[in-house]
């Protein structure tokens, strides 16, 4: 059996997001920041054991702190004995989040009473002006120059997100001091611009995602892209993703259009609990042959719902 160890790290958010914070993205960030420290043949080694299979960690997305994805599993027919119930159901199958304890109830018991709850996250459209060099201004005509750049925004007096680390060769020390220069620095689009700092604010063992008796289904908590033997019987949500390569590679920046899961994709696997789901995916941008795309997803055991 794999040994490993989760973590929960925390981070408060110091700027709006322009990018939101994926497990791929993350691990991208990760790559990058490793070959700024370490030079390219750095980022290469960083890289090796992830491309032989040997993944020396496995991160979640980035949750508001003390919510954790919903599992998209169908509510019972029995949600739907009365006509009252409808806005309750719309409700369930709307809202994207638990709160930690109800997910680990879900996991132990899936026909727990549990409260879904509303996504904290906010796009907002932020207006910007636009300089028409002909005559050093804006334009005397009504909106002339004016444009809207979209920026993810947390919730006012909302600003840390919780992100899971599962552990299996002792590099949480190494990970944070990674994750502390990329937040001094920025995340995603327009850092530089100031959007997507963040400081550390801790980090501490997480138990909770342990072997759990009688599991025989698993949750995933990341972007997950599945690898030819993942288990298939599931429920999940899909995601069509357009990436951009980052930094260095601005030349030609477009990767490939792939489809993803979204966390919260749960998967009945009664045979083997597997510590993590997903792959290393290769060949995602014509502009940078080497580079690879992050599909790992961290899973947390728990008991199969009735209707996998």
């Amino acid at each position: 059996m794999v040994s490993y160890q989760d973590f929960r790290i925390r981070l408060q958010l110091l700027s709006p997001l322009g990018t939101r914070m994926t497990s791929d993205t993350l691990f991208g960030h990760l790559c990058w920041q490793v070959a700024y420290c370490q030079g390219p043949d750095g980022g290469a080694e960083f890289l090796r054991p992830f491309r032989q299979g040997q993944h020396p960690f496995v991160l979640s997305d980035a949750f508001p702190a003390g919510l954790l994805p919903k599992p998209p599993v169908p509510r019972t027919p029995s949600a739907l004995a009365r006509p009252e119930d409808y806005p309750q159901l719309k409700q369930w199958q709307k809202w994207p989040f638990l709160t930690v304890d109800d997910f680990l109830r879900l996991r132990e018991d899936p026909s727990a009473n549990v409260q879904p709850l509303p996504d904290p996250w906010q796009v907002a459209k932020i207006p910007h002006a636009a300089i028409d060099r002909r005559i050093d201004t804006t334009g005397t005509e009504a909106f002339a120059g004016q444009f809207f750049l979209t920026e993810v925004c947390y919730l006012p007096g909302k600003q840390i997100v919780d992100i899971y680390c599962r552990d299996f060769a002792h590099s949480l020390p190494a990970l944070l001091q990674w994750l502390e220069q990329i937040g001094k620095t920025g995340f995603g689009r327009d850092k530089s611009l100031g959007f997507g700092q963040f400081r550390i604010l801790s980090e501490e063992p997480w138990p909770h995602f342990s072997p759990l008796p009688g599991a025989n289904a698993v949750i995933s908590l990341s972007t997950l892209v599945p690898a030819k033997d993942d288990p298939t019987h599931g429920f999940w949500q899909l995601r069509v993703k357009h990436g951009f390569l980052g930094e260095q590679a601005s030349a030609n920046p477009f990767k490939r259009p792939m489809l993803q899961l979204e966390p919260g994709a749960i998967f009945a696997c009664p045979d083997n609990i597997p510590p993590f789901l997903g792959r290393i995916v290769p060949g995602v941008a014509p502009g940078m042959p080497e580079a690879v795309q992050c599909g790992l997803a961290l899973t947390v055991p728990c008991r199969q719902h009735e209707l996998l």
